[in-house]
């Protein structure tokens, strides 16, 4: 308990911190309209950030509200927030996703 609070939690927190910083200098793509064949290749450490700031739900939630409209495009796209991760492992799937991860 004393190591998760005084150093796990306080490194999720600093790498959470990160993610506005480094998407500015390389933001990620999106594949909404790609191939399902298509491949994204993200470093260890973008995946640390980008799992940090998911576990503390950090990113906004997506809406269609009329004074956002460049937000409706990515209201199809699931949350990548925990909580919701979490919530819906107590409901049924209709159809699994599913990610290939490949080590280089």
């Amino acid at each position: 308990e004393d190591k998760f609070f005084q150093q796990t939690l306080p490194f999720i927190i600093d790498s959470a911190a990160a993610v506005p910083r480094h998407l500015q200098q390389q933001p990620l793509p999106l594949l909404l309209n790609s191939s399902p064949d298509a491949n994204l290749e993200v470093d260890a450490n973008d995946c640390v950030r980008l799992l940090a700031a998911a576990f503390l739900c950090t990113y906004p939630l997506r809406t269609t509200s009329i004074d956002r409209p460049y937000c409706r495009e990515y209201t199809a796209l699931p949350s990548i927030n925990m909580d919701s991760l979490l919530r819906s492992a107590f409901k049924p799937q209709s159809k699994p996703a599913h990610a290939k991860v490949v080590k280089t």
